[in-house]
């Protein structure tokens, strides 16, 4: 399980190349592989021994890294760290194809261990086999070897220093990255045939033949540059170098300089090579960097950026052609990324990600699907409902149809409005039975089921029963008895000395109490003389002849039939 969260995991770490340089020192850069750009980059001094062929001071090895980790403010724990050294042995040779790769190695060993520098100090081999210069009966393996205990002690520092140490390589092999990184030579290897380097260094120049970028032949020579004069060493090199690259004819040159004492386009003059002749200047003659510059170096810094440290950036990028590393027997390969917001993804991380993105994708489809199906499942059931309804409202209508022209009595009586029922049933009661000594005076009835009955009696008893009746025979009736009183005449009767006097009665509903206040308050006529019972605007009383007036009619009743 953990294995596999691993492998989830983006490699966020930072790529860090440094490189030793004799001309230079120590350099530290990065390089944004997908904008081919430097985007940091810085040196320090560091003093390198010639002869012993390693740096001179450990300790100051170990302060100038610290320092240029401080100085492009790169945490050495953020840090995969590729460093390449100059070259202190590196040949080819054949062996037989029948030697497995762990013999070819101790075959290599033993050859090294003739050399000198290896006499006290056992090396460390790191090789290639390269094919294009292949028989069938013979193995060709380009090889390098450096001191065992350089090896340790570097392993040691980064290990202090917390950062990764992904490979110890060769500057030739370095160089030769960045060759193809940055396509300066891209014509020269995408031709047929071969093309050559000369490379001028500070004691030595080197003489590479190569098929694409693979190197099939390799030769390399001291030469105390500085011991000759500024024109002399141009006669020298030419000299020494023409010799060896007759023996390796081509129309494609790349001469390449390292030292401050030789000029690459001078160099070039001075050669009379036939063909393409292009050149390189990793000195004090350089005119414009190999790469673009991010902004955030210091421009001090960029005529002095080697090929090689560029080279030790880009390790990780690719499986180059030549790749050389003291640190394991098999090679660092490096994945295949791709950069998915901000982080290198290799194609099994990738892979993983797309099933288990595509996964989810699948769950939430369907999780969608039993949704939207579940609601589809609802509109069809009221799809059918409405189609049942649709279904049976046309039969209806055909009903209807088939039995136009016909009068259905039962049906005419039940579409008559309701308040048209209780004003029949009011008239039918008032017909029905009306007590001997009630007489009825007046009916109100309207559309807003106001309903009101006036009358006069001579027995109080009668009016009871006759309200009685009016119930039983209006069901829903809401009438009540909301005035019952003896009638005095205006005060002509006097009440005490007339027994059989009449009574008033009304019996009425909210709706008639609602007409009978509206209308008590008519509206006011703006035409009308002033009244003299108002008070004045000073606030004084009613004149005192004023006569007394206000009161309120009642809309005028509709009488009954026969009265």
């Amino acid at each position: 399980m953990n294995n596999f969260l691993a492998k989830l995991k983006p490699d966020t770490k930072v790529n860090v190349g440094v490189s030793v340089s004799p001309n230079v020192g120590l350099e530290m850069i990065m390089v944004d592989p997908v904008q081919h750009k430097i985007m940091k980059y810085a040196h320090r001094p560091l003093a390198y021994n010639q002869s012993s062929r390693e740096i001179e001071d450990y300790s100051e090895f170990k302060i100038a890294l610290t320092e240029l980790f401080n100085e492009l403010k790169i945490l050495p724990q953020n840090a995969n760290v590729v460093i390449n050294m100059p070259s202190v042995y590196f040949g080819h040779t054949f062996l037989p194809t029948t030697l497995d790769d762990e013999s070819v190695t101790g075959a290599l060993i033993s050859k090294a261990e003739e050399q000198y520098l290896f006499k006290k100090n056992a090396p460390v081999v790191s090789w290639v086999e390269v094919k294009e210069n292949n028989s069938t009966e013979k193995r060709y393996i380009l090889y390098s070897a450096m001191q065992e205990g350089v090896v340790d002690v570097i392993k040691q520092i980064f290990n202090e220093l917390g950062a990764t140490l992904v490979a110890i390589e060769n500057t030739y092999s370095s160089l030769m990255k960045t060759l193809e990184f940055t396509g300066l030579t891209r014509d020269f290897a995408d031709t047929p045939g071969s093309w050559n380097i000369l490379l001028v260094s500070q004691n030595s120049y080197a003489v590479f033949s190569l098929i694409d970028y693979n190197i099939i032949e390799y030769y390399e020579d001291p030469l105390a540059i500085k011991s000759f004069s500024n024109d002399e060493v141009y006669v020298a090199i030419s000299q020494a170098a023409s010799a060896v690259l007759d023996k390796y004819p081509s129309d494609k040159l790349l001469i390449i300089s390292e030292s401050n004492d030789v000029s690459a386009e001078i160099l070039a003059i001075q050669l009379k090579q036939p063909g393409s002749v292009i050149f390189l200047e990793c000195n004090q003659y350089a005119k414009t960097p190999m790469m673009d510059v991010d902004l955030n170096v210091l421009p001090n810094y960029i005529k002095a950026i080697t090929p090689e440290a560029i080279g030790a950036a880009i390790y990780r990028s690719k499986d180059f052609s030549l790749k050389l590393n003291f640190l394991a027997k098999s090679d660092y390969k490096a994945p295949d990324t791709i950069t998915v917001m901000g982080f290198d993804l290799t194609k099994e991380q990738l892979m993983i990600y797309t099933l288990i993105i595509g996964a989810a994708i699948i769950l939430v489809c369907f999780l969608a699907s039993v949704v939207i199906g579940s609601y589809n499942t609802t509109l069809e059931n009221q799809k059918a409902a409405l189609d049942q309804e649709s279904t049976n409202q046309q039969t209806e209508l055909a009903d209807l149809q088939k039995d136009k022209g016909k009068i259905d009595i039962y049906a005419a009586a039940k579409s008559i409005d309701k308040s048209m029922v209780e004003k029949i049933l009011y008239y039918n009661a008032i017909g029905a039975d009306i007590p001997a000594k009630v007489w009825l005076t007046s009916f109100y009835a309207d559309s807003n089921k106001a309903y009101g009955i006036i009358g006069e009696t001579t027995s109080v008893d009668d009016v009871y029963l006759f309200f009685r009746n009016i119930k039983a025979q209006v069901p829903n009736s809401d009438l009540i008895l909301s005035k019952l009183g003896v009638d005095d005449q205006g005060g002509l009767i006097d009440i005490e000395k007339t027994p059989n006097a009449n009574y008033t009665f009304e019996l009425t509903n909210g709706g008639y109490a609602s007409v009978a206040a509206a209308a008590a308050t008519p509206p006011a006529d703006p035409n009308a003389p002033a009244d003299p019972n108002a008070p004045t605007a000073e606030g004084n009383a009613p004149a005192p002849d004023a006569s007394p007036s206000g009161g309120f009619s009642l809309p005028k009743l509709p009488s009954l039939p026969g009265t």
